[in-house]
């Protein structure tokens, strides 16, 4: 047996044996040998005398593709003004054939599907590249990211981490609680990164293009589906001060109250409210899914109990909140 039949098997046998096993190294790089058995497949699609023969040659081709790429990215290729066109362009052209794809749009909808039947409760450590000054710094911001893990393995509580270095300015008041989210709530990499953690623990840092990400999963739940609701919105003024803020409160009471007592809610939201696209319609916003709005409201929307259910008035970043419970849809009705 030659040394090109023998490695065509070797690469073969690790293929079947792991999904993960490691078929050759390149500075601190690694190839998975699935990952060169289902290149070499699409790509070789008519039939071979000398399939060993074939998969040696393909993996010359695959060795030197990949060290390539890497030395395209050491010297900042993928950074040039004409690369960046050139990849916009190819992905136009190609991204037609992957939506249409029937293995992977099935494979998509499946996952989409089953990750449809739970929701996540999330919290989040955002770690930006941009420094104090609005200064990329990456090598910072690894460091920044690598502290926080630590700090975390040592038991610190995950929430008091995000609040001290988060700079999601939102982690400030909320601790990085991101309250739940469902399938398609956040970008795909993020979502996988969710529903991969188990209940209780934290992501690895994850790099995306604007800094690292680390997430928690605090808890899980059967997908509560859509909800339709009206709302009555007394929206912070500009400037406002205490003086506002207690007669927007008060406001709010009063039309509590004058709800409590039999009075039209679409009426009022149509006076009243300041979300004027909803007022129009009598308050009534298009069907919500989990993670559209921020915590603080969805934590009072899913808490109505039942269709014509009222909240007590309750304040946001936006101002007042009375909001109605109209229907709930479940999971998989449309």
């Amino acid at each position: 047996m030659n040394k090109r039949c023998f490695i065509a098997i070797v690469v073969v046998c690790l293929a079947i044996s792991s999904s993960a096993q490691t078929l050759f190294t390149y500075g601190k790089y690694s190839a998975d040998a699935k990952d060169f058995l289902r290149a070499y497949n699409k790509n070789n699609t008519t039939p071979v005398t000398n399939k060993a023969k074939a998969i040696s040659d393909y993996l010359d081709l695959y060795i030197k593709s990949k060290l390539k790429i890497r030395e395209a990215y050491e010297k900042g290729y993928d950074t040039l003004p004409q690369i960046k066109e050139e990849v916009n362009n190819l992905r136009a052209q190609i991204i037609d054939g992957y939506m249409i794809d029937p293995a992977t749009v099935n494979r998509l909808s499946k996952e989409a599907f089953q990750r449809s039947l739970k929701d996540i409760h999330v919290a989040h450590i955002f770690i930006s590249f941009k420094n104090d000054n609005g200064i990329s710094d990456t090598a910072a911001a690894k460091q920044k990211a690598e502290a926080a893990i630590k700090r975390l393995q040592k038991g610190e509580d995950f929430l008091s981490v995000a609040q001290q270095i988060s700079n999601d300015p939102s982690a400030k008041t909320n601790k990085g609680d991101m309250g739940y989210i469902t399938v398609f709530t956040l970008p795909y990499e993020f979502e996988n990164i969710i529903y991969t953690t188990p209940v209780g623990t934290y992501s690895k840092a994850y790099r995306s293009k604007i800094g690292y990400h680390i997430f928690k999963n605090l808890g899980e739940r059967k997908a509560v589906g859509k909800i339709r609701i009206q709302q009555i919105l007394l929206a912070n003024p500009p400037n406002e001060n205490d003086v506002t803020k207690k007669q927007l409160k008060a406001l709010a009471d009063s039309l509590y109250n004058r709800i409590m007592a039999g009075d039209d809610f679409s009426k009022l939201a149509t006076a009243y409210s300041n979300d004027y696209i909803s007022a129009v319609a009598g308050g009534t916003l298009p069907d919500i899914g989990v993670g559209q709005y921020d915590a603080a409201f969805e934590n009072v929307l899913w808490s109505l109990p039942k269709d014509g259910s009222v909240a007590k008035p309750f304040y946001t970043s936006h101002g007042w909140h009375i909001i109605k419970r109209i229907s709930l849809k479940p999971v998989g009705e449309t």
